[in-house]
This record gives structure tokens, sequence and C-alpha cells, in this order.
């Protein structure tokens, strides 16, 4: 079986590794990316299609303190939101400092 994976911080540091490292692995059908200029409808779809998830978008640096909570926390929720509304079983792969 090939799998969708969807990388959520795809244009950071270890998104944007971790996307080169897989765009040609001959067991996977798409690797989706995601990052801040997506749409959040741009989610919901990636989040249907695909049966891994490897969760990296965050803001770790700004001055805006509502960065954070909008950029971490909500979207991580709305990631949990989208995967509980599935009726199909997914993996997901999250880090955060």
């Amino acid at each position: 079986m090939k799998y969708n994976v969807l990388i959520t911080g795809s244009n950071g540091f270890i998104g944007k590794n971790l996307y080169h490292s897989l765009k040609n692995n001959k067991n996977l059908n798409n690797v989706y990316k995601f990052s801040r200029e997506s749409s959040e409808s741009d989610l919901v779809e990636f989040i249907d299609k695909s049966e891994i998830i490897f969760h990296f978008a965050a803001t770790n640096r700004s001055e805006n303190k509502d960065d954070f909570t909008e950029n971490n926390e909500k979207l991580t929720k709305k990631i949990c939101a989208e995967l509980i509304k599935s009726k199909k079983e997914k993996k997901i792969i999250f880090t955060s400092s």
C-alpha cells in the first residue's frame, strides 16, 4: 500500500528537509505541504487525503505574543478537530519546543 503524507510547517527547517527526503520515496503516493501561505481549506483537504501527518508548524520567534496562540495552539486544535471528524485511521507525528 502506498501512503499519502502531510507535512505542516513545510517551509521550516525540519519540514523542508523531510519533504526533500520523502518526495521520491516509492512507498508514497503524495507528499502534501502545508505552510503559512496555505489556506485552511488546503489543511482540511490534505488531512482528509493523508494517512500520515508530520505536524511541525509552529511559531517559535515573534514580537507578537498572539502569534504563538494562533499558530501553535489554534492550529494544533484545528488539526485534532479534523482528525476527530475523520472516519479514517491516521498516524500523526507531532513535535514541539
